[in-house]
């Protein structure tokens, strides 16, 4: 009788001891998730953060489907209308959280996510695995169609129709404005690029040069103007600032037929034009067919990450 109560109580003790380990790693784990934006252009990259930090002594290794921890986004469009994946992976391969260490991984949920449509949506992300389960707090997504500016269509050598739309929008309590390029014969956008703060005042030009690329040049803040200039498909180029009066700065043709900013000197004070992560992010050209995001891609992408 007494060697069964004492096994009872040593099994007792264990499963304790079990549960008492459980809660000491699920509080070792800490997962934080964070938007880049909480508004968003209609077809704008959607950067979103995912921080993993492991307060525990083992590493993490974290993946979709084939690793012991699963990460997930939950994004949905109404309460109980969820927004479906595409067949782009979140991992190339399998991503590690060392002991002790905190890792953040970047994804754009545009290129994950079927988010189509303008509209509100909430987005966090969930992560799983052997020692349990964490959630982050909703973050609230705004996809906006923004102001329509302006708008030019170009035919280019090779025969594609390209559309040009310059659109704002009020981010970070300032107007911004964005060069959302789409390939009209073939229902693709290639990208939504922001160009930076943008000032009323005087309106935006936008023209194109000999080779097919089109320039911007924009009031971006006080005595500045922004010239940006990116390929037909939407890769930037370039982005350089001035200084002048409205009235004397001007775009325009030279001998070679190229385009240059006239009747303006370098800007000398704060260039700040774009977030840099941002720029960074934006040149990835997203040539997929809108009727086609949930084929197959022809080439993997992946999350980037970055330990501190």
């Amino acid at each position: 009788m007494k060697v069964n109560k004492t096994m009872r109580w040593l099994q007792r003790a264990f499963v304790a001891g079990l549960v008492v380990s459980s809660v000491r790693a699920h509080a070792q784990l800490e997962l934080n998730l964070g938007l880049a934006y909480n508004m968003v252009l209609h077809m704008e990259p959607i950067v979103a953060r995912v921080t993993v930090d492991n307060g525990t002594p083992e590493e993490l290794v974290i993946g979709e489907t084939n690793a012991a921890y699963r990460l997930v986004f939950e994004i949905e469009q109404s309460p109980g209308r969820p927004v479906p994946r595409t067949n782009r992976p979140l991992f190339g391969q399998s991503a590690v959280v060392p002991p002790y260490k905190s890792v953040t991984f970047e994804f754009n949920l545009l290129q994950l996510y079927a988010i189509r449509e303008p509209g509100a949506y909430t987005v966090r992300a969930r992560l799983e695995g052997p020692s349990g389960r964490w959630v982050t707090r909703r973050e609230f997504l705004d996809v906006v169609p923004g102001l329509d500016v302006a708008r030019q269509v170009q035919t280019l050598p090779d025969g594609r129709r390209m559309v040009y739309q310059l659109r704002s929008l009020a981010r970070d309590r300032r107007e911004h404005l964005l060069l959302r390029v789409d390939e009209e014969t073939r229902d693709v956008c290639h990208g939504v690029l922001d160009l930076g703060t943008y000032v009323r005042l005087v309106e935006p030009v936008m023209k194109f040069d000999r080779l097919g690329r089109v320039h911007v040049l924009h009031l971006s803040g006080p005595n500045r103007f922004t010239h940006s200039v990116f390929e037909p498909d939407g890769e930037p180029v370039s982005a350089k600032f001035w200084t002048a009066r409205p009235s004397d700065i001007a775009l325009q043709r030279d001998v070679n037929g190229d385009l240059i900013v006239v009747g303006a000197r370098p800007y000398a004070g704060d260039v700040f034009a774009a977030p840099s992560r941002i720029n960074e992010i934006r040149t990835e050209i997203m040539n997929r067919r809108l009727d086609e995001l949930g084929k197959p891609p022809e080439r993997e992408g992946t999350g980037a990450s970055k330990g501190r």
